[in-house]
């Protein structure tokens, strides 16, 4: 996991089900096709539980369990 994942499923954990965009506004990310990639990764990896349609701004991300899981391993 990167740490833009990381960073993401922190922000998830802590903040409930969020939008992408409130996701770029929390982390100041400029780059949106980044912060979607890693989005993306995180759904595909099962780490993230996505409500709505994938890239946009709308979309909803809930941190899953497994995702927990993995912030508990990483270093």
């Amino acid at each position: 996991m990167d740490a833009l994942e990381e960073r993401l499923l922190r922000e998830l954990r802590r903040g409930g089900q969020l939008t992408a965009d409130d996701l770029a506004n929390r982390l100041q990310a400029r780059h949106w096709v980044e912060l979607s990639t890693a989005l993306s990764q995180l759904a595909s990896k099962g780490y993230v539980t996505v409500i709505g349609p994938l890239g946009r701004a709308s979309t909803r991300y809930k941190v899953h369990p497994q995702g927990v899981a993995a912030l508990d391993r990483a270093p």
